[in-house]
């Protein structure tokens, strides 16, 4: 017989999610029923029904512009989709420095039972606003993430006055990777701004042992050529993915991670050469929760942008980081010999 009925209509297939719901609320927790869960967990596994519609939102959302003063900080948070204490103790460390606007590279939902509603009203409720926002592998839907986050499309510009621009890209997609890299080279030909940071969640090199750069290897191998390209224009790139904190040098341009969020996973150090480029880490956390503030420099330095990267528990500066479009980072005093 079918394993389940949605009333007088035809009988339809289950989801993984769907199965493992049954599994459990059965409570048969065998080995099977444990890894149907972990499985439908971990990829996120959508659906086997039939007439599934494909994401609405648009691939390429084209510009928007930002309610923004120029002169405004942002808070870098990554890999930030679950609520935990680790996430409490950023928000409320961005929340002391006074700045409400984040900047997030991706993996905005990972439990596929909750909402995003569940894990970013905590932050919502303090005033926070999303400022721009990637995709990435850990998601609720595209349609869902672009409307719960004001987002145009999930590749697409946000304009900040007329000095900054965050290119944001969907390093998840294996299918409209042409048309981005397309729209991306345009992005970086036509940027006027002083300060211009492509933001995406998969790293362009492997930054640790947890993941490859091969796994988005479609994606990388369309964008990293851009990047290397028209590194002139480029202020810095913004990424997750990999739970740290971290500066690194790819071929001299400045790689920013900002993933020490939800979870923090153990720090390394890569310097050497992968596919051709120089990659050198220039500074990497101490395995606590971290996040980085982006804010432009003083007044008699328009040229200059600063990343500070800060330890949630006691708000330290533990990484300062000068800026300048198509130049190598420049690490401050409070850096180390990193």
């Amino acid at each position: 017989g079918a394993l389940t009925k949605d009333g007088p209509g035809p009988c339809r297939l289950f989801s993984h999610l769907d199965l493992a719901r049954l599994l459990a609320h059965e409570q048969v927790m065998n080995q099977f029923a444990f890894w149907v869960l972990f499985v439908a967990s971990s990829l996120q596994v959508e659906a086997l029904a039939f007439g599934v519609s494909p994401a609405s939102v648009p691939a390429i959302g084209g510009t928007q512009v930002s309610t923004a003063s120029p002169n405004e900080s942002f808070a870098i948070v990554g890999d930030a989709g679950e609520w935990n204490e680790n996430t409490r103790l950023v928000r409320d460390s961005v929340k002391r420095a006074g700045i409400s606007r984040l900047v997030m590279p991706g993996d905005n939902l990972y439990n596929p039972f909750s909402t995003y509603d569940a894990e970013w009203k905590p932050w919502k409720n303090a005033g926070f606003l999303f400022e721009a926002v990637a995709i990435g592998n850990h998601n609720g839907g595209a349609d869902a993430e672009a409307q719960y986050f004001g987002m145009p499309g999930l590749s697409y510009s946000q304009k900040v006055g007329s000095r900054i621009r965050f290119i944001v890209l969907d390093s998840n997609s294996k299918k409209n990777v042409a048309e981005q890299a397309q729209w991306f080279e345009e992005e970086l030909k036509s940027a006027q701004e002083t300060f211009v940071f492509p933001i995406f969640h998969h790293p362009s090199l492997t930054l640790t042992r947890f993941h490859e750069w091969t796994e988005r290897e479609k994606f990388h191998k369309a964008i990293r050529p851009l990047i290397l390209k028209y590194r002139s224009r480029i202020t810095a790139v913004l990424v997750g993915h990999d739970h740290l904190a971290a500066l690194y040098s790819m071929d001299g341009i400045p790689l920013i991670l900002s993933g020490a969020t939800h979870e923090i996973r153990d720090a390394e150090r890569r310097n050497e050469t992968q596919q051709g480029l120089r990659l050198t880490t220039q500074w990497v956390f101490d395995e606590r929760p971290y996040w980085v503030k982006l804010a432009p420099s003083s007044s008699d330095r328009p040229q200059e942008m600063v990343a500070e990267f800060v330890r949630s528990n006691d708000d330290a500066r533990a990484c300062t980081v000068v800026l300048k479009t198509g130049q190598p980072a420049q690490p401050q005093a409070n850096c180390g010999a990193n």
